[in-house]
Order: C-alpha cells, then structure tokens, then sequence
C-alpha cells in the first residue's frame, strides 16, 4: 500500500491521476493542472527551489576537515550501472563510494562497510561485494571492508548496520551519502545509537542561477530531482510518523 502511494504522488504518477481525472469527470481544467504540474516539476527553478532546502541540512566537508570515527558508512543507491568486461560502470550516485574511498584512504577511519544490497544483474554477487572489490583495487585492504546484510531501503540499511557495528563494537560512523539524501539517512542511522558524522556528497544545487528562459523550460534531469526531492520529503515524513524507525541491534 505504502508503495502504490508512494507511486502516485511522485511527479509522474500525480499528473497522471489529474490528467486522468479531469478526462474521466469531463473537467478539462483539472488534466490541465496535471500536464502543468509536470511542467513546472521539470523546470531548474522549481526543482532547485525543493531540492535545496534538502542540500543546506549538512555542510560538505574536505576530507580533511572531517573528524576521526570507528568506520565510514557508505549509503547504497544508484551507485552502480552495471559490470561489464572492462569493470565497474559507475551509476549517478558513484560519488558516495569514491568519497568513502577517500576517506578511508586519509585514515579518518580504519574500516568501511558497505550494504550487501542485491545486484539485479549478478544474482550470485552482491552491491556490496561488487564495492569491497572496486575498493580493494583502490587501495583499501580487504580486511577492512565489512558488508552489511541484504538490504532494500534506507531504513533497511540502517537496521543492518547498526546490528554490524554492535556485533564489531565500532560506536561511530561517517556516513555518506548524496546531500538532498543526507537528512533522512541521519534521522535514521541516530536511531541505532551510533554516533553519526555527516558527509555529504553527490551534490545538485549551487549558488541561485540568474533567472533565464532556460530555467523555465522542462528537462528529464530536471524532473528526475524533483521526484528524487518528493521522495525524500515523504521518506521524511513517514520516519516522523514511526515508519521508518531504525533501532540498534534490530533485525532487518
């Protein structure tokens, strides 16, 4: 049910309820505010007036200004497009990995853990086991790569690691995730009882543009920060509301 919800209120799905329904009560005006609110979702000025409010949570930090924890936590989600016979293609997300990567290199912490999500292209491999190995030829020893068990959503992974670092003893993390991702990965990885540093990354929003035709024009891009924005915003609303809860030492 949460799901189907969900699915409906993202910008693609809401339109087309409206344009649905104005078809199916006789009222154009309300199809015309479905096919108007996907113009607008698409727009850079829409998408990054609803996006940003999610970037300014958590400040990004140089490597080097991040303080020292017990292990780095990357988030998984769009980090990978696939494997093919040259290696790793890395998905949009791909910065949260290479910024663990960095980090674990500077010794702001000894180990990393990664999510053991599944890997729809490789049934017998795992995310995480894909990531230990693209880190491993980076230059982090194996034996500091631990990976969680399988997970499906944020909420998911935080179960799966906090029940990890109990289990390892590790009391503090460096999370990273994506910046619009980041204040709903908080909320919920402070649920175990670790103590959570924030790491930004994978950000979309800079400095306000000047106000230009383009920016009121639509983009696919456009569009998909919107949904990615909605779609925090109701994550965060649902952990609110105790859906979301991740508890230490819980089972996934």
């Amino acid at each position: 049910m949460r799901v189907l919800l969900q699915a409906v209120i993202q910008p693609i799905g809401l339109s087309v309820v409206l344009v649905l329904a104005g078809i199916a009560s006789g009222r154009p005006a309300i199809s015309l505010g479905g096919i108007m609110l996907l113009w607008l979702l698409s727009t850079p000025v829409i998408s990054d007036a609803i996006l940003r409010p999610l970037e300014r949570g958590f400040p990004a930090l140089d490597v080097g200004q991040c303080p020292r924890a017990d292990a780095v936590v990357i988030v998984s989600g769009n980090i990978l497009n696939g494997v093919n016979r040259v290696g790793v293609q890395w998905g949009p997300s791909a910065n949260r990995f290479h910024d663990g990567v960095r980090l674990v290199l500077a010794q702001r912490a000894p180990r990393l853990i990664v999510a053991g999500a599944a890997w729809q292209h490789h049934a017998q491999v795992s995310q995480g086991e894909i990531l230990r190995d693209a880190a491993v030829a980076l230059g982090v020893g194996c034996e500091q790569v631990l990976i969680s068990g399988p997970v499906s959503t944020t909420a998911d992974e935080a179960r799966a690691v906090g029940a990890l670092c109990q289990d390892r003893w590790i009391r503090s993390i460096i999370l990273v995730t994506s910046a619009w991702h980041m204040p709903r990965a908080m909320r919920l990885f402070r649920q175990t009882g670790l103590a959570v540093v924030a790491f930004p990354t994978d950000q979309r929003v800079y400095a306000p543009a000047r106000l230009t035709i383009a920016r009121f024009l639509p983009r696919a891009r456009t569009l998909a920060n919107s949904d990615a924005a909605i779609h925090e915003y109701w994550g965060l609303l649902w952990a609110q509301f105790g859906g979301g809860r991740a508890k230490r030492g819980q089972t996934y």
